[in-house]
């Protein structure tokens, strides 16, 4: 049973037997499912009040990791001013009453590198869910929720502070008011079904860790652990969450983007942009330099993602490990835009100078059906709409299909066709592979750095073992 709708369920049941929600009274259940439910107020000052007043009851019940506390928040408004609601008490889960949903999945066109591609994306809905609000104001750095507590859920509201401060990147300075405002080092932390409000400032603080469980959230720019140098990531679970700019570890070159992300989407520079990306990204979409670009790198897992230009950094002297890239698509620029390229790439798709741009693919790398536009492909400096290529230190795990055609462990048996390096008929003349060459069209070797135009058949000669030109 979804977890909400269990806690919806105690709500009615205690209100069917006890009667608690009334006007300035605070009703608790202690046994299995303790829980607190806060009373009801006439004005949202008053049931600020009387938040506290539940909450200050759940610490007097011996929360344990046994004794898990859960106070229950009808809906309505919760104000606070001139400071926060400090969530300072492991095991007290702070839980809207009526369950909600803060995004959902659709059907949409975006625009890459000028190619209109049909995507599943995850977007907020129009209006924040569940009429469940707490907000503050009366300060210019006041936010709404301070949390110094690991295991703690918090669900089904929208935390929006009215405090005065920037909402871009552009303009922080790294202390300015937001909604959210998480300790560092906090352990065992869910998140779901929360709206991040970002009409008066930033949602959340974005110099810290996010090593938590986030699902359903939707938050402005900076959020999920943005990050200057070495202050921001986001090593947790993310499912989908919606963000704006600099978000999920951008900015940071230790951690960055190191958690698993699953439909999510973010603005400009998300999903550790300009820092690293090290985790795994599944159905995730992003803007202009993205997945370890603009400046970054990306060493993680990569499964059906897309991003605008200058994104999919691939390779960069900061990588710890060479990337794996499945079915993605980046703009122009993107795939190791700084080279040389790293990695493992399967059907992937960039935009003009891309897959290493100008710098040599490094010899580890393995590309397998990549499409590239003008000036792609490090040193072979070409378009292609079937580029594949098996570098000299590459370790082919599997085998690589190619048009019926297989590289297995470095043995390519076949015609030759389907294998595509530079356009042209490039073995009409001598071409130089590892290994040797048999007239009946089976290549024997190690497959290093095997690169024959789609026009190749191998039964052509005259043949040569050695390096490739």
């Amino acid at each position: 049973m979804n977890s909400s709708i269990k806690h919806l369920l105690v709500y009615v049941s205690a209100v069917a037997l006890l009667t608690c929600v009334l006007p300035g009274r605070v009703c608790a259940q202690t046994g299995a499912n303790p829980y607190v439910i806060v009373a009801d107020a006439t004005s949202d000052s008053d049931r600020g009040l009387a938040l506290q007043a539940a909450y200050n009851q759940a610490k007097t019940m011996s929360p344990s990791a046994a004794n898990r506390i859960t106070v229950l928040i009808p809906p309505g408004g919760y104000y606070f001013w001139g400071h926060c609601f400090t969530v300072d008490t492991p095991y007290i889960d702070l839980i809207g009453m009526v369950p909600v949903q803060m995004t959902m999945r659709i059907k949409t066109n975006i625009v890459i590198a000028g190619v209109s591609t049909v995507v599943e994306m995850t977007v907020a809905k129009p209006e924040p869910q569940g009429g469940l609000r707490l907000y503050s104001s009366g300060g210019t750095y006041v936010g709404v929720i301070t949390q110094t507590a690991s295991h703690v859920r918090i669900a089904n509201m929208v935390l929006s502070s009215l405090a005065s401060g920037p909402t871009n990147m552009n303009d922080a300075a790294g202390d300015e008011p937001a909604a959210y405002w998480p300790a560092a080092g906090l352990q065992d932390v869910t998140i779901e079904h929360v709206y991040f409000d970002h009409s008066n400032c930033f949602s959340m603080s974005y110099m810290g860790d996010y090593p938590g469980v986030y699902r359903d959230c939707v938050a402005g720019d900076g959020s999920f652990g943005m990050g200057f140098d070495t202050t921001g990531a986001a090593s947790g679970s993310f499912q989908d969450c919606v963000a704006g700019d600099f978000s999920f570890g951008a900015e940071d070159m230790v951690f960055g983007g190191s958690g698993n992300f699953d439909h999510c989407t973010g603005g400009y520079d998300s999903f550790g942009g300009g820092g690293l990306a090290t985790g795994h990204f599944a159905h995730c979409i992003g803007g202009y330099g993205s997945f370890g670009g603009d400046g970054g790198a990306s060493s993680g897992l990569f499964e059906d993602c897309y991003a605008q230009d200058f994104s999919f950094g691939g390779s960069s002297v900061f990588s710890p490990t060479p990337g794996v890239y499945k079915n993605c698509v980046g703009g122009n620029y993107s795939f190791g835009e700084y080279g040389p390229l790293k990695g493992r790439f399967e059907f992937c798709r960039g935009g003009a100078v891309s897959f290493s741009g100008s710098q040599a693919i490094d010899p580890s790398a393995v590309l397998v059906h990549c499409f590239g536009g003008a000036n792609s492909f490090g040193q072979y400096n070409t378009s292609s709409t079937d580029f594949n290529y098996v570098g000299t230190t590459s370790d082919t795990v599997s085998s690589i299909n190619l048009h019926g055609q297989t590289i297995n462990n470095g043995v390519f048996n076949g015609n030759g066709a389907g294998l595509v390096g530079v356009p042209g008929s490039a073995i009409t003349g001598a071409v130089h592979v590892p290994g040797n060459i048999q007239t009946d069209g089976q290549f024997v070797g190690n497959g290093s750095a095997l690169l024959i135009s789609q026009q190749g058949d191998l039964s052509m000669g005259p043949f040569t073992a050695g390096p490739h030109p």
